[in-house]
């Protein structure tokens, strides 16, 4: 091996080494400009998917709610019924 060839490669690979340390500023803003607004958009879905989630949990709510109360009626009128049935 000739000692000129090594030296190419470890230039090489320092010269590759370096550049991923050193960046240019505006690259990686850039890059972290983009992964905050990932971000961003992902705290959006997932909130977005919370208050769907709530408001079908609140409308499944209600609707026993009303079968409760439907309930209630029924029982309430068929009472009534039957004391004036038997008054009769």
């Amino acid at each position: 091996m000739k000692i000129g060839q090594l030296n190419g490669i470890d230039g090489a690979e320092f010269t590759v080494s370096l550049s991923s340390v050193i960046e240019m500023a505006d690259k990686r803003e850039a890059r972290i400009g983009v992964i905050s607004e990932r971000s961003v958009l992902l705290k959006a879905e997932r909130k977005i998917e919370t208050l769907t989630l709530l408001g079908e949990v609140t409308r499944r709510y209600i609707i026993v709610l009303s079968a409760q109360d439907l309930i209630n009626a029924i029982c309430i009128a068929y009472f009534i019924s039957y004391c004036s049935c038997e008054k009769l």
